[in-house]
Order: C-alpha cells, then structure tokens, then sequence
C-alpha cells in the first residue's frame, strides 16, 4: 500500500477532533460480529458494501477508514476506492489495534451496527446528534 494512503492514529485523532475528517468502519463482517467496541463516532459501511455505497459518504471531510487486517488490506482498499472517486481517505495505519494502542478511546459497538450513514450532517461531516441541527439564517 503506498504510504502515503495511511495515517497515523494520531494524525487522525487530531483531523477528527478538528472536525476535518469522519471514521469509517470497514471491519470485515465476519470479524464485526465478534467485535464489542469501535472507534467513537464511526459510521459503518461493510466492506463487500462499499462499492454500492461510497456515495454516501460527505465530500466535504476526509475519511479515514480502520479495519482489524495486518497491513490493513481492507480499509487501504476502501482508501483508494474513495480516492479514485475524489475523496480525500486514508486508511488508518494498524488499525483499530493501533487506534486502541494510542491510548485513545474506544466506544461499546451499538447493537444496530454504528452510525448510519444518513446521520451524518451534510453541512459539517459531523453526527447529526454530536451537534444538532444546522439552523439556516432567516
């Protein structure tokens, strides 16, 4: 993977703090259903569903993607898939091991499999429920 396609955990924290980036979980399904935790604020798109789905996602932020893989075959994939496409990805280097290896937080998984996708506001790339919603000025 080239490497400029990675980011380092702390690199993205500080984009995600900024509110310059979202998270994308790509974790394989087989290993998602095992999983009790995610990075906080991720949206989930599976990883055989992104080639039907990378439309939703908002242009106006970076996307960093995560998976469990060694080498992180599966979020460098949806990085370059996204970047083909125009938008500014990354995958997250090591991983949601390296996310939790950083000493940042992570979140219990919801039970509905993470954020939708439609959650997202499209004025900021934030959570709708992270902010509000946008009041246009009269």
């Amino acid at each position: 993977m080239p490497d400029d396609l990675r980011i380092d955990p702390s690199e993205a924290k500080g984009l995600l703090d900024a509110r310059e980036a979202i998270v994308l979980d790509v974790v394989a399904s087989a290993v998602w259903d095992e999983l009790d935790v995610a990075v906080p604020g991720a949206l989930r798109i599976a990883p055989e569903e992104i080639d039907r789905r990378w439309r939703e996602l908002p242009r106006e932020t970076a996307v960093i993607g995560y998976c469990t893989w060694p080498e992180e075959h599966t979020s460098a994939r949806v990085a370059q898939l996204l970047r083909e496409h125009g938008y500014r990805a990354f995958a997250l280097r090591d991983g949601l091991q390296g996310w939790y290896d950083a000493g940042f937080e992570l979140e219990p998984k919801s039970a509905e499999g993470g954020r939708r996708v439609i959650d997202v506001c499209p004025d900021c790339g934030r959570t709708h429920a992270s902010h509000g919603v946008h009041r246009s000025a009269t």
